[in-house]
Formats: structure tokens, C-alpha cells, sequence
């Protein structure tokens, strides 16, 4: 057995989301956009407002939550290298 722990699968789903969002979030964009009846800039419908913004704070959302687990992931390396160091 080794005394790694298990790595976390939340880095793979916060990654399978961006993903989504990013490719995703641009289609759901145009297909609300294009539903109104202007069909150029500035959407003239809440709910195209509520889209676009809605799919753009996921994205940063998503990005945020990443770059936190990053720095935290980063931090814990860190001390358990300082801990061996120590130990040796």
C-alpha cells in the first residue's frame, strides 16, 4: 500500500466544467440572443441579459474555485516539503 493519499477529483470536474462553459456557454449565448426580435447587440430581452451574465459568472466562478484549490494545493506542498526537510 503506499501512503499517498488519494488525489482529489474535484480539479477533473471543475475542468470538465470550464470545458462545458467554454464551448457550451458561447452557443447558449447565441441561440437566446438570436431569439428576440432584434437579433444584434445589445439584447433587447431580460433573459438575454440573465444568459449572458449568468454563463459569464460561471465561467469566472469556475476560474475562481480553480485558481483558490491551485494556491491552496500549492500551500500544502509547500509544508510537507518543509516537513521532510525537517525529518531528514
Amino acid at each position: 500500500m503506499s501512503d499517498r493519499p488519494n488525489p482529489s477529483r474535484l480539479p477533473l470536474i471543475l475542468l470538465s466544467l470550464m470545458t462545458l462553459a467554454a464551448f457550451g456557454g458561447p452557443v447558449v449565448i447565441g441561440l437566446v440572443l438570436h431569439g428576440g426580435p432584434q437579433r444584434r447587440w445589445p439584447p433587447d430581452r431580460p433573459i438575454e441579459w440573465i444568459t449572458f451574465f449568468g454563463i459569464c459568472g460561471l465561467v469566472l466562478g469556475i476560474m475562481t474555485v480553480s485558481v483558490v484549490i491551485l494556491v491552496k494545493n500549492q500551500r500544502e506542498a509547500e509544508r510537507l516539503k518543509r516537513e521532510r526537510q525537517r525529518i531528514d
